[in-house]
């Protein structure tokens, strides 16, 4: 079943968080155009969303060096202490359930139900005031890459051009800003400046 929000959600964030959706044309019908003619584009899709979260999960934010001690004590008892060299993992607690944290999913049979259940935690996760701040910030982001990722592949699909990017394509072989190798199919910087909502 979908998500539902948290308790701490104001009326006005998720009233708002729907109009997001519609100027995006965001959710699982629109998802569901990149399963016609083919499911290529989808599973291309659903492959950049899955490799953005294992590439993010442990990357450090603005806050995740600012972690109070019951921050700190709640992400140790979620599991999300890396146990050799101290990085945190900002997928863990609330929400975590229904995202896609699996490396080794296999994309080819992810649904948009299964995607978009995975948008809509992250925005959860986004606003919910029992999450740490860095694991909130995590959240945000990721659910702006989505949105970026939604909006390339659409683009492709409409615009005619194969599902699998040109060899050298923005993050096939591009850097992430810690200067490790990309795997996903726009650059995973390359992200909106609009908060949702």
């Amino acid at each position: 079943a979908a998500p539902e929000p948290p308790h701490s959600a104001r009326p006005i964030e998720l009233k708002m968080w729907k109009v997001v959706l519609h100027k995006r044309k965001m959710g699982t019908s629109a998802m569901k155009r990149l399963l016609s003619p083919c499911r290529d584009y989808f599973v291309a899709f659903a492959r950049d969303v899955v490799n953005d979260l294992q590439n993010s999960r442990y990357k450090m934010n603005v806050h995740s060096s600012r972690l109070t001690p019951s921050e700190r004590a709640f992400i140790r008892a979620n599991g999300g202490c890396a146990p050799n060299d101290g990085r945190i993992d900002h997928t863990v607690g609330f929400y975590s359930s229904h995202l896609l944290r699996n490396p080794s999913l296999d994309v080819e049979c992810l649904s948009a139900d299964d995607v978009m259940w995975h948008l809509i935690a992250l925005f959860y996760r986004s606003i919910d005031e029992r999450l740490p701040s860095a694991l909130r910030l995590h959240g945000l982001e990721s659910t702006k890459q989505i949105f970026e990722r939604m909006k390339y592949w659409t683009e492709r699909m409409e615009s005619g051009h194969p599902p699998e990017p040109h060899k050298n394509a923005l993050g096939t072989a591009a850097l992430d800003r810690d200067g490790h190798e990309g795997t996903s199919s726009v650059d995973a910087t390359d992200q909106t400046k609009e908060k949702p909502g």
